[in-house]
């Protein structure tokens, strides 16, 4: 029962698939290309610290490189654990924002479905914070228009 509820809240969010799915797709690798570029830059740091380590002089079995080995190993595990988190947040997040976008795309799809095949005219009603109310605000006065016009009539 839990399960099947929790399938048809999912289908309900992602209204158009595909986009959405895209759009968070996008995201995703972004999110995972910074995520990479990051962990790259603390490699070549750690590098460089080796190298500044070997021009001053210091032998290369020495303790200060163990250290820097260490370090390099912790920052490895901050950088993936917050990569992941990043990448979760994000891709939900991204998941989100375009449910915002579609949710009003298809309530206009579906109020122009509906005038289409009842031939009658009906306002477009969106809720007060979904994106698009400004448009669907001005299709509604559009609308407004041909119902005082009529068939045929010219203003």
């Amino acid at each position: 029962m839990f399960e099947k509820k929790a399938q048809r809240k999912i289908k309900n969010f992602l209204l158009y698939p595909r986009f959405q799915l895209r759009f968070a797709a996008f995201f995703l690798i972004v999110s995972i290309l910074s995520s990479v570029s990051f962990y790259l830059s603390t490699l070549y740091f750690f590098h460089r610290f080796e190298q500044k380590g070997l021009q001053v002089g210091i032998p290369k079995h020495h303790v200060f490189f163990v250290f820097i080995k260490d370090l390099q190993w912790e920052m490895a595990m901050i950088v993936l654990i917050t990569a992941l988190i990043t990448i979760v947040l994000i891709t939900v997040g991204a998941i989100v924002l375009s449910h915002k976008v579609v949710g009003p795309l298809q309530r206009f799809k579906e109020s122009f479905r509906h005038m289409r095949m009842t031939g009658k005219i009906q306002r477009i009603s969106l809720r007060e914070k979904d994106s698009f109310r400004p448009l669907a605000d001005d299709i509604n006065k559009f609308l407004d228009s041909i119902k005082h016009i009529g068939p045929g009539e010219k203003e």
